[in-house]
């Protein structure tokens, strides 16, 4: 079995396409109460955080679902009462 290292924020800039091909990713959906989970994006698990959603997205209830290879890893809800910024 191949061992891998940890890539930090400022390597993953440089990676080659195919080294992302190994990195979690990270879907995120919108909850709103009236309708079905909305998809917004997708992020790179190591470019994911909580800041990186209130920027973007803005206040709300949110879910996200961790997968590698098409196989869930994680899934949870993530709640941004007030903007960061």
């Amino acid at each position: 079995m191949k061992r891998r290292r940890l890539i930090s924020f400022t390597r993953s800039i440089s990676m080659p396409e195919d080294e992302w091909a190994h990195q979690p990713k990270v879907h995120l959906y919108r909850l709103d109460p009236p309708r079905k989970p909305r998809f917004l994006t997708k992020y790179y698990k190591i470019m994911f955080s909580k800041s990186l959603v209130a920027a973007e997205h803005g206040r709300g209830k949110y879910l996200f679902i961790v997968s590698l290879k098409r196989r869930v890893l994680r899934k949870g809800t993530l709640t941004i009462a007030q903007s960061l910024i």
